[in-house]
């Protein structure tokens, strides 16, 4: 978390960490640790910066929506991967919503609903493809007959397994979890 802030807020934590050693260190420390100024803790950050290899990090993103889908969104199946490669992010799961008020304006009937859902994340793949950005599949479900309506994310849904329980948003919320235990599949809720 660190290296996601901005240079003067990397300083406050330096300073804050150095302030607790101080507390906690010997006499002699604590001389040598006041002699740090600004200037020494801006150092420190850029050593830090310039000596950090984070070439085996990957960066995804596991909550990202499309439109048609996912009326919500700002961008297509098509732009959205662009984007992410233009921000230096390897891949992102396609969580698009998965519940009547979004599935309903692709289609009235259920299995174009679902095959339509699926055919959005195949043409953000092939995009991903063209621009080097994994897009992996997943999907938002809105539990519609539970008590203030929680909403999960489930991530490692075969496509097949998607189209065979087609509307999963009619379970319970432990009738979800046992069919994600059963299948292996992530099931986070998406808003705490």
């Amino acid at each position: 978390r660190y290296y996601m802030l901005d240079e003067k807020q990397q300083i406050q934590v330096l300073q804050q960490t150095l302030s607790k050693w101080k507390t906690e260190s010997s006499a002699s420390n604590t001389m040598q640790l006041q002699l740090l100024e600004e200037e020494d803790l801006k150092k420190i950050v850029d050593y830090i910066m310039e000596n950090d290899d984070r070439s085996d990090v990957m960066k995804v993103d596991t909550h990202v929506h499309t439109l048609p889908v996912s009326r919500c969104a700002t961008k297509t199946s098509e732009e959205l991967p662009s984007y992410f490669a233009a921000a230096g992010v390897d891949a992102f799961v396609l969580t698009n919503h998965y519940y009547p008020h979004h599935c309903n304006c692709l289609s009235e009937d259920l299995s174009e609903q679902a095959r339509l859902y699926l055919d959005a994340f195949y043409r953000c793949r092939e995009a991903g493809k063209a621009c080097g950005v994994g897009v992996y599949f997943g999907c938002e479900v809105k539990l519609i007959h539970e008590p203030h309506t929680p909403e999960f994310l489930l991530i490692g849904i075969a496509e097949e397994l998607f189209l065979e329980t087609y509307p999963l948003y009619e379970k319970s919320q432990k009738e979800l979890f046992d069919f994600c235990n059963e299948h292996d599949i992530l099931m986070i809720q998406a808003h705490p």
